[in-house]
């Protein structure tokens, strides 16, 4: 028994010319004598490489599952699978829709969408995915939820698959397109925005070719009649005619300008101080031949001289725009320009008791190209530029209004207060500056640099008492300089042969001291700022008018 026990059967492999033989020794015994083994060989070599070919697949197979689950992880959207024939049970998600659901993966698995949502949330994500199931093609889903207290807006495509033995399983993948959906909705706005842009423009050119023929029509037609009469009451009333068209026609020239500037996204401010008050009468002054005498204007201003640091063009072209749409609007009654200055802002009034404005019409009046009555002159922007301008001043400006009654309109400028004088409230029309050449500097020596013959026809009229000389161009305005001292040198910027920077430029080399004002049709900053470079004292945009003239010439010691 105990040589049985100390003899045991074993199993040995051994390749034999590339074959696997398995030899087993089986031991034999005769009344617990241990005879000898049997020993049996078995050729297994088909069996090992069936092994081994199932090993490859399981590991295959395995780095298969791993490389999905990979992907499935790292894919950025929400997947998740179904089992349709289980009450549509979550059978694999991933952790996007785990972060989703706000449940970990192992709350997810096994459960219905009635275990993890709301019963409306559910009961919808059931209908999509019943339908898709139904209609057995893949299926789109848009949906908006809030998620992580954000909106969110899903887009999930669901599709139904059938394995080989007919079991029926959902894939599905939810995508954020949030930003793509919010994209799409601005692509639309901003396509609406050009349509009705283009729409506006185009009924702005036809306005605009409306408006620029009628003072045209006016001012070719009188002027023909002023050169056929020989009745000075009618040439000063046609002179008169065609000066206040001839101002209805640069204004609109203007406000394309100002337009144009703006669509660029370019507008200049210059800051500087300046009497507030001042302007205010420089502006009554402006408008007392232009308001009608069926209408009273009045001016309230609070303080005798009141100094800000502000853009005083930008300011006066505000004022001026608004006075005009009053008048505008206005044909009997009263026209009221009044200022405050209240916790470091300056507040302007500009009110009427003209026709007022409806409230349905509210929204469109700083709207560009609108125009509330088509029948009234105008461009349709001068508002909307007011607007602009303003804004860019750290500003509001606002109106109110009553159909019948009146318009008051309301702007408000941050601005530092340099000076003030305070006085009783003024109201009421005061007389026009006179407009006259000073007896001390007549017969002054000037020069205009200027090569269109008319433009220079108009400034030797303006100083028809000046003892007025005429250069071409930049180089005989050089030379004339050098050889004559002159009082002021009008100089266009603009020229053949040399131009009137350079012409400047050259002048100012021998001369520091004459004045020089430069004159030029083009009004942008850059333009300005070249000619102050170059060493011009002033620059005037032309059409230059008579005061431009008295005040160049005034200046000079």
């Amino acid at each position: 028994m105990e040589a049985y026990k100390s003899r045991k059967m074993e199993t040995k492999e051994l390749t034999l010319a590339e074959r696997t033989i398995e030899f087993t020794g089986i031991p034999c015994f005769d009344n617990g004598v241990y005879l000898g083994s049997v020993l049996r060989g078995v050729d297994i070599t088909a069996n090992k490489q069936h092994l081994k070919e199932i090993e490859d697949a399981q590991d295959s197979a395995e780095q298969a599952r791993d490389l999905l689950r990979t992907v499935i992880e790292r894919v950025p959207c929400a997947l998740f699978m179904k089992d349709v024939d289980d009450d549509y049970r979550y059978t694999v998600v991933n952790g996007n829709f785990a972060d989703r659901v706000g449940r970990p993966e192992s709350e997810i698995v096994g459960k219905t969408d009635y275990d993890l949502f709301e019963l409306e949330e559910a009961d919808r994500f059931r209908s999509d995915d019943t339908a898709a199931v139904s209609l057995n093609k893949l299926q789109v889903v848009r949906e908006q939820t809030v998620w992580k207290g954000e909106r969110v807006v899903w887009q999930t495509f669901k599709s139904p698959i059938v394995d080989d033995d007919g079991h029926k399983s959902m894939i599905g993948i939810g995508i954020d397109v949030t930003e793509l959906s919010d994209a799409l909705v601005e692509l639309k706005k901003a396509k609406d925005h050009a349509e009705q842009a283009d729409i506006l423009k185009s009924a702005f050119l036809a306005n605009m070719s409306h408006e620029i023929r009628t003072p045209l029509n006016s001012i070719v037609g009188f002027s023909d009649l002023l050169i056929d009469t020989d009745d000075p009451k009618l040439r000063r009333d046609f002179g008169k005619i065609i000066t206040n068209n001839s101002e209805v026609l640069l204004n609109l020239i203007n406000d394309v300008l100002d337009f144009s500037k703006i669509e660029a996204g370019y507008i200049d401010f210059v800051n500087a101080p300046f009497d507030f008050t001042e302007l205010c009468r420089d502006v009554e002054q402006a408008f007392s031949s232009k308001i009608p005498s069926t209408i009273t204007f009045s001016l309230i201003l609070p303080y005798d001289s009141f100094f800000v640091n502000l853009d005083k063009n930008r300011m006066m072209q505000v004022i001026n725009n608004l006075i005009s749409n009053a008048i505008k609007c206005t044909e009997t009654g009263s026209i009221t320009l009044k200022y405050e200055y209240v916790d470091g802002k300056l507040r302007i009034f500009v009110s009427d008791t003209g026709c007022g404005i409806p409230k349905e019409d509210g929204d469109k009046i700083f709207v560009r190209f609108e125009k509330l009555d088509s029948f009234k002159q105008g461009s349709g922007i001068g508002l909307s530029i007011c607007k602009t301008i303003i804004e860019r001043m750290g500003g509001t400006i606002d109106f109110t209004s009553e159909v019948g009654v009146g318009t008051t309109f309301m702007v408000e400028v941050p601005s530092e207060v340099i000076q003030r004088e305070d006085q009783d409230t003024l109201s009421g029309s005061r007389s026009r500056r006179r407009q006259t050449l000073p007896d001390q500097v007549k017969k002054r020596h000037i020069l205009v640099v200027e090569d269109n013959t008319s433009n220079y026809l108009l400034l030797r009229a303006l100083m028809r008492n000046y003892d007025v000389e005429r250069a071409e161009n930049g180089v005989q305005a050089v030379e004339m300089a050098k050889k004559h001292p002159y009082a002021v040198i009008f100089m266009d910027l603009k020229m053949p042969e040399m131009d009137g920077i350079e012409a400047t430029k050259r002048i100012r080399a021998f001369d520091k001291k004459t004045k020089i004002i430069a004159v030029s049709a083009n009004v942008y900053a850059e333009d300005k700022q070249q000619a102050y470079d170059a060493g011009c004292n002033d620059f005037f945009c032309k059409p230059i008018r008579l005061n431009d003239v008295i005040k160049a010439i005034e200046g000079q010691s």
